[in-house]
């Protein structure tokens, strides 16, 4: 084999590597994400809910126009 040949295989070779390395990567960052997402939503939200209630005040007790009967 001539010297041109084999520089060309290893350079074939050297991207295969990489392009496997990056497929690795993905999918342990979308396995990641999978597990990481729904677990962020539900911290967002209750973050979120927890300031509203610093922001606005308590939720009222009772609401006299649509339930007049709870009310003291």
């Amino acid at each position: 084999m001539q010297l041109s040949t084999l520089q060309s295989r290893h350079n074939g070779q050297t991207a295969i590597e990489y392009m496997l390395l990056l497929a690795i990567v993905v999918a342990i960052v979308l396995v990641g994400f999978r597990h990481y997402i729904p677990r962020s939503r539900y911290e967002t939200e209750r973050s979120f809910n927890m300031m509203s209630i610093g922001i606005l005040g308590a939720p009222p007790v009772c609401n006299k126009l649509l339930d007049p009967g709870d009310c003291p």
